[in-house]
């Protein structure tokens, strides 16, 4: 199992309740993933999040690059290679 959720920053946002609520609920990844593992899935990767713009190109610089790593560790796994699982982009 793997999860995800695109998410704007909140210096990005014009938002100030999407801010507010970011920062007293957080992003969705992480919720997502223990509410599946509560339902019997195995996590395979870290959870993750992508950034995208509020109105412009839909993401971030960079953010298609980061998702098609994430997207080789998943590969990596269903072929057998099961790396360790680590939390390198706190959700």
């Amino acid at each position: 199992m793997a999860s995800f959720d695109t998410r704007i920053s909140i210096n990005d946002t014009k938002s100030p309740l999407l801010g507010f609520l970011v920062k007293i609920g957080g992003y969705a990844a992480k919720p997502i993933t223990d509410r599946l593992q509560k339902k019997g899935g195995d996590l395979i990767v870290p959870p993750e999040g992508f950034f995208v713009n509020e109105t412009e190109e839909p993401m971030k610089e960079g953010e298609l690059e980061g998702a098609a790593e994430w997207t080789k560790q998943i590969d990596q796994v269903k072929m057998g290679y099961q790396p360790p699982i680590l939390w390198s982009n706190p959700v």
